[in-house]
């Protein structure tokens, strides 16, 4: 990170001073550079607290360098609690400027205001909502052409004044980080991909070695058990399969440890072959291995694994020899292939949570025994996974919804592409009510000995109503806080936000062309029309300038603004906000790419960019050159969040080439609440099981589920994952 040069020293107490114009200190020419880590950074992003293990007893105090860094932390939407207020005041001179630099520079890159943000039009919107259509058509034409980009002057604006959310952030103990880490590692869901680097950081310091509890997702097992080979330690006592050391091997390879691609596996020595046969000897089988079989068959030999004989030479002899190794998954495949019902049931009882994937397709196949099926599945629906019940729960409330229209499926990794699954063959209603009642019962059963909310009264805000499970998680971007593909969150968090009637939609990068475009939809989805460098405006959205370089350092950025009111009086409900890379180029290798949008009551005050405005910000990674990442619903006044990078094939990669595409993503995302488990949902299944009411005021209540507060945030997706389900 760049050096950052402050002068601290108030030459008037009662002076404004902006902390970071002062690039000179008098008296020792101090120079600050920001020492953040990724601990430092999961701190602030994911607990809003500063690291300080030894706090010590603190007096009132006022110093003006500690008033000037909050009220710069309360322009970026952060308010400073006054333990950290007092902490800072009673640190040293260089201490406090060393400290404070360091925070807002987490609070800025959090916010997107750590870089530089010149539009094309630095008076935007009302330059181009005044300027004509020839100037706005010369200008790009001269910009193409030339690489030109207009010259104006900047007009003074007036200060925006306007309330917004502001997150309070605290001093933390380095505990509740490595609380927070425990529980990712309990998670029974993916990490996100912009959280593993913070669990490597950790397993480096150690700190896998104070968890006791197990670790149920198989990629973060995977982290911690190449680990411990990395330092000659044995693994028998972190794998549980076979598929868990072919993914530890991939992860030492620097392969994918989803195995979504081929590995080349690198040379290892003799102890860490031995210690990874020694393992693998106490776990592996034919059925694990048969799925990866070309893996294992490169990996077998990689192993040498003919010096060690025992059950893993012979197992890896048959699969170099034998055609087809036949498994018990190969006799359930048959049986299901053939109609043979019961024989693929009888199997499956041994399997709980492969029965619960196949039961949809087992209802489907077999009309007189339907009833067998769901008596042989509700036997065994103690022994299997609580996230796969969740998952089958919300597949069989979607279900009629799927047997008239296409299932939306994401795919885990990089490109995270978004696929079209079939319509399903039709259920009866009693079926699936059986199959819904079934499931339901078995999660309260498993959900009674938790005890979370026995006795309870419980209290469910509103705008926490339709957030959905995190269950898919490690394709997803990194935002200011992470909610499920699908999620809706309302645009009024506040009460001075109904009042604010525009959004700004932003992107900023730095590398190959980037386009921002909005596309509006109307309720029936028969009328659309878009935003973007092909037609920068409409009576109620303007777009602020094509601009096709972007070099370091500074990038390039783009907005779009939209008058929510004059939208929907235009029969405009559905609004998504699109993200493409005009070039062959990925989102992944651009150095600096990210996009977010404001609320703003009045969007011609202010700066163009406006970081306490800014509702959420999203880093775009994924490998690929389309992104929609999220829509607005006009008339209920919410986000919802897509996070959906779409496979634009051989089509021109603008909005206006594939609106078709993006109509019917928006159809499937819209529906998506329809076949998935809600948070809200979650929780009422564990106040059934711990016999809790439900309470219609806050004041009444003693647990309350909310939307970045209360005894359950909906935001807390690391909670909800290790101890909710």
């Amino acid at each position: 990170m760049n050096s950052v040069r402050l002068d601290l020293e108030l030459r008037e107490s009662n002076k404004e001073i902006n902390l970071m114009e002062y690039i000179t200190k008098k008296e020792d020419n101090l120079t600050v550079e920001s020492k953040n880590d990724i601990i430092d950074e999961v701190a602030f992003s994911k607990l809003n607290g500063i690291i300080v293990d030894d706090v010590p007893d603190t007096e009132a105090a006022y110093n003006p360098k500690v008033v000037t860094f909050a009220k710069e932390m309360e322009g970026l939407g952060y308010r400073v609690s006054l333990k950290l207020y007092l902490y800072l005041c009673n640190m040293d001179s260089t201490g406090i400027v060393i400290k404070c630099t360091d925070i807002l520079s987490m609070a800025r890159k959090n916010v997107g205001a750590h870089v530089r943000w010149e539009p094309m039009y630095p008076n935007f919107p009302t330059q181009v909502m005044e300027a004509s259509e020839g100037e706005l058509f010369f200008n790009l034409i001269i910009h193409y052409m030339a690489g030109y980009l207009p010259v104006y002057a900047k007009d003074t604006r007036p200060e925006m004044d306007e309330e917004h959310p502001i997150t309070t952030i605290s001093i933390i103990h380095t505990n509740h980080v490595k609380q927070y880490f425990f529980t990712l590692l309990s998670s029974k869901s993916s990490i996100p991909n912009s959280l593993v680097a913070f669990v490597n950081e950790a397993i480096e310091l150690g700190w896998n070695l104070e968890y006791s509890g197990d670790i149920s997702f198989k990629e973060t097992l995977c982290m911690v058990a190449t680990n411990q080979l990395k330092k000659g330690e044995s693994i028998t006592n972190v794998v549980k399969t076979s598929t868990d050391i072919l993914r530890v091997m991939a992860a030492m390879s620097y392969g994918h440890i989803g195995l979504l691609a081929p590995v080349k596996f690198k040379s290892l020595n003799r102890k860490t072959r031995r210690l990874i046969v020694t393992a693998l000897e106490e776990v592996i089988s034919e059925s694990d291995v048969k799925p990866y079989s070309g893996l294992w068959k490169i990996a077998f030999h990689s192993l040498h694994v003919g010096e060690y004989g025992g059950r893993v030479a012979s197992i890896a002899k048959r699969f170099r020899n034998e055609r087809n190794v036949a498994t018990s998954e190969t006799i359930i495949c048959e049986a299901i292939k053939t109609g043979n019902v019961r024989l693929a049931v009888d199997q499956l009882v041994a399997k709980p949570s492969v029965f619960a994937r196949n039961l949809d397709k087992l209802l489907r196949e077999t009309n007189e025994d339907v009833d067998y099926v769901i008596l042989q599945f509700e036997r065994v629906i103690d022994r299997t996974s609580s996230k796969v019940l969740l998952q089958l729960l919300g597949h069989f409330k979607g279900r009629k919804l799927h047997e008239s229209q296409k299932r939306l499926v994401v795919t885990l990794g990089s490109k995270g592409r978004v696929l079209l699954a079939g319509t399903l063959k039709p259920l009866s209603q009693d079926t699936v009510a059986r199959v819904i009642e079934v499931i339901t019962c078995g999660l309260k059963n498993m959900f009674a000995g938790k005890e979370l909310l026995k006795g309870k009264k419980v209290f469910i805000q509103p705008a926490a109503m339709n957030v959905l499970l995190p269950l898919q998680m490690s394709s997803a971007s990194e935002t200011k806080r992470s909610v499920s593909r699908g999620s809706r969150i309302p645009l009024d968090l506040i009460p001075e936000d109904k009042d604010k009637n525009f959004l700004r939609m932003f992107i900023h990068w730095i590398g190959e062309d980037q386009d921002l475009s909005a596309c509006f939809i109307d309720e029936s989805f028969s009328k659309v029309a878009h935003v973007a460098y092909t037609n920068m405006v409409l009576p109620y959205s303007w777009h602020s300038g094509d601009i096709t370089g972007a070099p370091a350092p500074n990038g390039a950025s783009e907005f779009i603004d939209l008058d929510m009111q004059k939208a929907l009086g235009a029969g405009i409900r559905y609004v998504l906000m699109d993200v493409r890379v005009y070039t062959a180029q990925v989102f992944l290798h651009h150095s600096v790419s990210f996009s977010g949008y404001m609320m703003l009551k009045d969007h011609t005050s202010g700066e163009v960019f406006e970081p306490r405005s800014v509702r959420s910000k999203f880093d775009m990674t994924s490998d690929t050159r389309s992104v929609v990442s999220c829509a607005f619903d006009l008339k209920e006044r919410c986000m919802i969040w897509m996070d959906c990078p779409l496979d634009t094939g051989a089509f021109k990669n603008d909005v206006a080439s594939n609106f078709k595409q993006v109509m019917e993503t928006l159809r499937l995302f819209i529906s998506l609440h329809n076949s998935k488990v809600s948070v809200a949902e979650l929780v009422k299944i564990h106040a059934a099981a711990g016999m809790a009411i439900f309470v219609d005021n806050i004041e009444e209540a003693d647990f309350t589920v909310g939307l970045g507060e209360g005894e359950l945030d909906v935001y807390d997706f690391t909670k909800i994952n290790s101890k909710w389900i």
